[in-house]
């Protein structure tokens, strides 16, 4: 397993290469590497329970995307702050909320 961060402007994408396998989370720069890292490392744990080797071998591009959605999505909370006029949006994954906002 190979984890990887590419910086690009604003954003970081971090990389997590497991055998065939290859999940990315794109982030604003600002993101803890902890943060994101482990929410990749959750997804592929979740992913891995999910599909078999031989059902990730030959699965056709995005043959998995609809049923590993509801999981994927289930992962995520949106939380929503009010400052003054603006709305900011920030995401953090569901595993540990709290250590996310440190």
């Amino acid at each position: 397993m190979r984890s990887t961060l590419f910086e690009m402007f604003r954003y970081n994408y971090h990389i997590l290469k497991d055998g065939i396998l290859v999940f990315v989370c794109l982030a604003e720069s600002s993101m803890k590497l902890k943060v994101c890292f482990g929410f990749l490392e959750e997804i592929k744990k979740r992913f891995r329970e999910k599909y078999s080797n031989e059902e990730i071998v030959i699965a056709k591009t995005y043959d998995m995307s609809t049923s590993f959605a509801e999981t994927f999505k289930n992962q995520m909370v949106t939380v929503i702050c009010y400052l003054g006029n603006s709305t900011l949006i920030q995401t953090y994954y569901n595993s540990s909320r709290e250590q996310d906002k440190k």
